[in-house]
């Protein structure tokens, strides 16, 4: 989550996921079995054992393939996306909300696992994203 000092990472088991009227995001989740809503403007994913998405059995991961949110790349080795993280969809639409860094772009970038360069594209990524808030 952003702060005014920068983002702020969250910890508990995510539930659902769902587009408000105004476009944003309103995540559900649970820390030790409490109820959680955020409401937020953007979505990074950081999840990545499984290379091929559509074997992924994470209820966030499988929701997202299932409405056509997310897609694999064309060889299955992440997500589609820009080379910039952005999602592109089952439709072939770029998102400018939802974005994906680290092994979710290896079928886009190739070498992406090593910590250095997912530690540079968070930084720009993250460079991005309140670039487009001022």
């Amino acid at each position: 989550m952003k702060t005014e000092e920068g983002f702020e990472l969250l910890s508990g088991r995510l539930k659902h996921i769902s587009v408000t009227e105004t476009g944003k995001f309103l995540v559900n989740y649970t820390v030790n079995g409490k109820q959680n809503y955020l409401e937020v403007d953007a979505i990074m994913n950081c999840i990545a054992a499984q290379a091929n998405f559509s074997k992924i059995e994470s209820p966030l991961v499988k929701n997202m393939m299932a409405s056509g949110t997310i897609r694999c790349d064309a060889l299955c080795l992440g997500l589609d996306a820009l080379p910039n993280g952005a999602i592109i969809d089952a439709e072939g639409n770029t998102s400018d909300t939802i974005f994906t860094l680290g092994s979710a772009l290896k079928g886009i970038l190739w070498e992406t696992t090593a910590i250095p360069e997912i530690r540079l594209q968070a930084k720009e990524l993250g460079k991005m994203l309140t670039a487009s808030e001022n």
